[in-house]
């Protein structure tokens, strides 16, 4: 007796559990049926639908009826934001831009719309969100000089060191040609110089030997006579001796 006693709890027992789970089964589909038939525009709340709060508003409490309105309160301005309608219990806080890295405020946060950041000057947005900038990072600079200056949303890109190199090449291969062509001109010079020196000296050799003759024939420096005097005398001299040597 006991044994068929213990047997019919059972069945009992694993009845009853069984029931209890499809119940909790139904419920939650049906749940889970009520929510997706709120539809846009509504949010579901303990097994009924509630229209939203507009933009820049919060749910203060809930409808009381199935498709009522709930009882909405606005968003503090400059401090809480709702950009969207919803069912949302609070507000969202606004965001304030990090001045220590490189952030500034391009328009204030309103009631429908999050504060809006973007960079100072030298940095550049390296992420965005939602027309906002999230991170400022600085801008490069170049040792060469830039190629592209830096703005909102780029880094410098920065000038090729090989063109500097190229620049030192040439201007060495210039100073180079420079020194051999002073280098040749300066050969040049010289070597004119040494070509016109036996010239010089035979002009040299002439003169005193034309010297010696008007020399000769009484044509020398007189006492008292001044050195122009002496070069005319000189030259009448030398006319003369030329005439009288041809004839």
């Amino acid at each position: 007796m006991r044994i068929l006693l213990v047997i019919f709890l059972t069945v009992v027992v694993e009845c009853s559990l069984g029931t209890g789970l499809q119940n909790i089964r139904i419920n939650t589909l049906s749940r889970n049926k009520r929510e997706q038939d709120c539809g846009p525009g509504k949010y579901s709340i303990e097994e009924r639908c509630c229209v939203n709060c507009a933009a820049g508003e919060f749910v203060e409490h809930y409808c009381n009826e199935e498709n009522g309105k709930s009882t909405c309160k606005p968003c503090v301005e400059g401090k809480e934001y709702m950009a969207q309608p919803s069912g949302y219990t609070e507000c969202i806080r606004c965001t304030t831009c990090d001045a220590g890295h490189g952030q500034t405020e391009s328009s204030p946060c309103t009631v429908t719309q999050n504060t809006k950041c973007k960079c100072q000057e030298n940095f550049f947005c390296n992420k965005t969100q939602h027309m906002s900038c999230t991170k400022c990072l600085p801008c490069t600079k170049c040792e060469h000089g830039d190629a592209e200056a830096c703005t909102q949303e780029k880094d410098t890109i920065c000038k090729d060191n090989r063109s500097h190199i190229a620049i030192a090449v040439v201007g060495c291969i210039i100073g180079v040609i420079i020194i051999l062509t002073c280098v040749y001109l300066w050969k040049d010079r010289i070597v004119m110089i040494c070509r016109n020196k036996p010239r010089q000296q035979e002009r040299r050799k002439f003169t005193s030997k034309e010297d010696s003759e008007l020399k000769s024939v009484g044509y020398g420096p007189v006492n008292g006579t001044s050195e122009s005097n002496m070069n005319a005398n000189a030259v009448t001299n030398t006319m003369q001796i030329l005439i009288y040597n041809h004839f």
